[in-house]
């Protein structure tokens, strides 16, 4: 009874975040507002949990201690709930983030095939070098500051999700390996491109010296014990800017 109505609380909640999200903001349901979403209800499921376990607690001990304390009871249908509820929303996220990556290649294509054009077209009616250079040489540039914008939201969504499951607030090696494996499945690669400026000399440096066992990839980097640390850090800092953006992104709801 009590789990069916915690269910039911959070369908609702659940549902009036995604219309305040889509309708009123005008904002498309993306990824990172369902993982922002999916860390504030599982808090409040955790919430509406200890409460109740607490309450069964108290009513115990006014008893006297003669029937079975459903303290245990509550506690493990708490976490079986934050379970079901992460699991539902975590499979949302991920079909959310494929259809975005799918449609940001797209969109990469698209601009690069106009960048091509418009080269084209400037070289045949120009004969100087320095204007036609110049010009992919900006859209580059813009392309490459959007696209470290995409891996934070992407990347930074998905670490900040882990750290809410890590119980000592540390992301596991093998949880860093799956994100690793999203991330090479994704447009982000190779990774030089979206690390620290600090991590990056190091790295470079490192693939110079060794080409057979060079870190092209985000699964070798997380596999590395010298260089893990580099992706821990990005994501990180990645995941501290989207847990900052997600508190402005929720709508202020009283529970």
């Amino acid at each position: 009874m009590w789990g069916e109505k915690i269910n039911e609380l959070v369908e609702t909640d659940y549902a009036i975040f995604c219309r305040e999200w889509e309708e009123v903001q005008g904002s498309k349901k993306t990824a990172i507002f369902v993982r922002a979403t999916s860390a504030h209800l599982l808090r409040m499921i955790g919430h509406w949990g200890s409460s109740k376990a607490h309450e069964a607690r108290n009513i115990h001990r006014r008893r006297g201690g003669i029937d079975k304390s459903l303290e245990g009871f509550y506690t493990r249908l708490t976490r079986k709930l934050r379970e079901d509820w992460q699991e539902k929303l975590d499979i949302e996220a991920q079909e959310l983030a494929k259809q975005e990556a799918a449609q940001r290649h797209k969109g990469r294509q698209a601009a690069d095939y106009l960048v091509s054009q418009h080269a084209r077209v400037h070289t045949s009616l120009s004969s100087s070098v320095v204007p036609i250079a110049a010009q992919p040489q900006s859209v580059s540039k813009r392309k490459s500051f959007a696209g470290r914008i995409e891996f934070e939201s992407f990347a930074g969504s998905r670490y900040a999700a882990e750290l809410l499951k890590a119980p000592n607030h540390r992301v596991s090696k093998d949880t860093l390996l799956s994100i690793a494996d999203e991330l090479d499945a994704s447009a982000f690669t190779p990774p030089l491109k979206y690390l620290e400026r600090r991590d990056c000399g190091e790295i470079a440096s490192h693939n110079q010296k060794f080409g057979s066992k060079a870190l092209t990839s985000w699964h070798k980097l997380a596999s590395h014990p010298n260089y893990q640390h580099a992706m821990r850090r990005r994501l990180a800092h990645a995941s501290e800017k989207v847990r900052k953006r997600s508190s402005a992104l929720l709508p202020a709801t009283t529970f």
